[in-house]
């Protein structure tokens, strides 16, 4: 390329310039937009709280001496609740998402079972959810922490 046709030092620090800002309105456009079309992470362990919301309340109504189970009930609600919150902000939506309004899982007649029922879906929530907290930002970590801290918590209801 010969000198007459390259542009100066100031017009290249220009176009220089007006293509990082095209690089930066395109990643802001992808983030405002979720450029990314990998569902949120977060979606899985709501969904997960409300199964196991749901299996907790029906161990405590086929086994009402299970008082813990109640509360173990009550306790996945509300994060399934924080856990959706956080999805609906992320989304740039007023409104969280919500779990489908499917039946629950039914409790086993055993009390040993739906003891051995709740504590397992509790183990496996928990785990779902300390693998998860390395890969999600650092802002989402203490939310995936504390549902994993709170299952483990949540099943020593139990033993």
């Amino acid at each position: 390329m010969t000198s007459a046709n390259r542009p100066d030092r100031r017009t290249a620090i220009r176009l220089a310039g007006a293509g990082a800002g095209v690089l930066a309105a395109g990643g802001l456009l992808s983030a405002c937009t979720g450029g990314d079309s990998t569902p949120d992470p977060l979606i899985a362990l709501a969904d997960s709280a409300h199964q196991d919301a749901a299996l907790a309340e029906a161990v405590f109504a086929a086994h009402p001496d299970l008082a813990a189970a109640r509360a173990i009930g009550k306790a996945r609600r509300a994060q399934e609740a924080a856990l959706r919150k956080e999805i609906g902000r992320a989304a740039g939506t007023t409104t969280s998402t919500t779990a489908s309004n499917s039946p629950g899982p039914a409790a086993p007649k055993d009390r040993t079972a739906a003891v051995g029922a709740l504590t397992s879906a509790l183990s496996k929530a928990q785990d779902a959810a300390g693998a998860l907290v390395p890969t999600v930002p650092t802002y989402r970590a203490g939310l995936v922490g504390s549902v994993a801290a709170g299952c483990a918590a949540l099943r020593e209801l139990f033993t």
